[in-house]
């Protein structure tokens, strides 16, 4: 079984350095790079190194112990290796990530690019949590609930004097579920009433922004500084020496990309924040025509009204007044009629 678990590490390791070489050589295309050693920064080699140490670790097949003070006997060292191989699970956010419609999709890209949010696996789990919230608190609170029970079995299991009672991995699931889990939830409510508690106000969002347009204009001229300086040092280790050193050369030239990257990124800044604010102004005249309109129609529906009852008003009076035209119509030829026949009557 050790032997299996050292042979898919190896293969891990293996899928873990050819995903970096080639993040190593998109980069070069899409910098033009002629060295492959100018994309490797020290944060990107730091990283490197740290995801090849935590997949590399697991239990190796030779049975090696140690003495431990808190037990009666020998601690095999595979304990040790076991628990750090969790921290291969970061490789479900990167899964996620490069299968992500969000990561994958151009436009979604441009769009979050414009409004300054890093599409990277914390967007996504984000973007998830709005999605479906109920789901994933019930995968991860589910997941951790396994992880911790397993952990605290396999720490607890070569207790000589307990070593029946931590056998069982479902008493490790429940002393895990009414202390750990339970605890989890309390605090996790009061952060949330905490974390509502220090939100900005509006006042302060405004100074607070006052103060990161400061910063993002010092940092556009650092950058553009930035970009002056290695450019002129990489044509001076080039041109100017008697002894050219390519990895000085390769030093300056992996700071210019940086630099040149930096100074992207203040432009796309500044740029966005100039947006924003055009369209903070069009929404406030926006409102303000929105109130108009709404007044006016109201004004409009007012006036309606009025001329609706002034028109049934006077169609009521029109209706009397043809009603009493039309009564006294007969009555006037009734009595010519019978004086006619009055007047016959007294002829002869």
């Amino acid at each position: 079984m050790k032997t299996l678990i050292v042979l898919s590490t190896i293969i891990l390791v293996a899928l873990v350095i050819k995903f970096h070489v080639h993040e190593v050589q998109l980069f070069m295309i899409a910098n033009s790079a002629e060295d492959w050693r100018i994309a490797i920064t020290w944060p990107r080699g730091l990283q490197i190194a740290l995801e090849i140490v935590a997949c590399g670790l697991c239990p190796i097949p030779i049975d090696i112990s140690f003495h431990w003070s808190t037990t009666d006997g020998k601690l095999p060292l595979d304990v040790l290796l076991s628990i750090p191989m969790f921290s291969r699970l970061y490789w479900l956010c990167r899964v996620m990530l490069l299968h992500s419609r969000l990561f994958t999709d151009a436009s979604s890209r441009s769009i979050a690019g414009l409004n300054r949010v890093n599409c990277n696996a914390r967007f996504i789990l984000k973007t998830l949590m709005t999605l479906c919230p109920g789901t994933m608190l019930m995968v991860f609170t589910a997941s951790l609930w396994i992880i911790a029970g397993w952990i605290l079995r396999l720490c607890e299991r070569f207790i000589i004097n307990l070593l029946d009672t931590h056998q069982n991995y479902f008493d490790s699931l429940w002393l895990i579920a009414i202390t750990f889990l339970s605890g989890t939830c309390t605090s996790s409510m009061v952060v949330a009433v905490i974390a509502r508690k220090l939100e900005l106000s509006r006042a302060e969002k405004h100074v607070h922004n006052f103060m990161i347009d400061t910063q993002l204009t010092k940092q556009l001229k650092h950058t553009a500084a930035n970009v002056l300086r290695e450019t002129w040092l990489i044509y001076k280790n080039r041109f100017l020496v008697d002894k050219i050193e390519p990895a000085k050369i390769r030093m300056h030239q992996r700071k210019f990309l940086v630099a040149i990257y930096a100074l992207t990124t203040s432009n796309t800044y500044e740029i966005v924040h100039d947006i924003q604010n055009t369209q903070e102004g069009l929404s406030v005249r926006i409102t303000a025509m929105e109130h108009q309109l709404a007044e006016i129609t109201r004004e409009l529906h007012n006036l309606s009204e009025l001329i609706r009852s002034k028109r049934n008003t006077g169609n009521i009076s029109c209706t009397i007044s043809e009603g009493f035209v039309s009564h006294e119509i007969p009555l006037t030829d009734a009595v010519r009629r019978r004086r006619n026949v009055i007047e016959q009557q007294y002829l002869k």
